[in-house]
């Protein structure tokens, strides 16, 4: 890259890092929306929970195709077997499907996440539960947690999502690697996704090998339940005993 490149690339890195920096101080509360066995489980259990990118309902979520190898590949020729960039290619593709994804909205007002996420068999039965952003980050970066490698990004929507990344700047350092990153795990297809006005948080690393990782985090982190339309008596009272013997200054409210 010449230096004029890769000054103009660093501070175009600089400028979305500080975009997404100033989103996610200004989203004082995230939005998780489940369907009634699934938030019931998450308020039993104070947890939130973390889904492999491969398993995720946009089959390109963090895959490799969203990323440009083109650049990589032509100036390779002559020099590097192309079989050795193939298999770096295909270990990155492990990389990406591997890391944990927990998507939330970032109101509780979303008509397209209660319909996509809360609804069974028609009915609206399920919840919106709302955490606190700042808690729960500052669960995720204690000292003596994990290393996780915890980051909360807004989702980003474009009108092209394959190969919209160019793979060099992983290679790059520094704001070219922080542009990769926050492309890769937060960038989505607009006319399918866009009204999810998704945001997320992300494990890049600590979800093993499983599909499913979910970290308990302190009751203090959740601040407000909002009942689906559909919900019926019996399973308001499930909740609210919950509510009472585990969580205090939670409220309810219903749709």
């Amino acid at each position: 890259m010449s230096t004029q490149r890769n000054n103009k690339v660093d501070e175009v890195g600089k400028a979305l890092m500080k975009c997404l920096t100033m989103q996610v101080h200004l989203q004082k509360k995230v939005y998780k929306y489940l369907t009634y066995e699934s938030g019931l489980l998450m308020l039993e259990n104070s947890n939130i929970q973390f889904t492999r990118a491969s398993k995720l309902n946009d089959s390109i979520d963090c895959h490799i195709d969203k990323v440009d190898y083109s650049e990589i590949y032509k100036s390779a020729q002559g020099f590097i077997d192309i079989d050795i960039i193939n298999k770096k290619k295909e270990q990155e593709k492990d990389l990406f499907n591997s890391i944990g994804i927990c998507s939330l909205g970032k109101t509780s007002n979303n008509e397209t996440l209660w319909e996509r996420y809360t609804r069974v068999e028609g009915k609206e039965s399920g919840m919106c539960i709302e955490l606190d952003t700042q808690a729960t980050i500052k669960h995720f970066i204690q000292e003596d947690k994990p290393k996780y490698g915890f980051i909360v990004l807004p989702v980003n929507y474009v009108q092209k999502v394959e190969q919209s990344i160019n793979r060099e700047y992983l290679s790059a350092g520094g704001n070219y690697n922080l542009l990769f990153w926050s492309k890769l795990l937060a960038t989505k297809y607009a006319p399918k996704w866009k009204d999810e006005q998704e945001m997320r948080f992300v494990l890049v690393d600590g979800i093993g090998n499983n599909d499913y990782f979910r970290e308990i985090i302190p009751t203090s982190c959740i601040t407000k339940i909002t009942l689906g339309k559909d919900i019926n008596s019996e399973q308001i009272e499930t909740i609210k005993q919950i509510i009472e013997n585990k969580y205090t200054n939670i409220s309810i409210e219903y749709r």
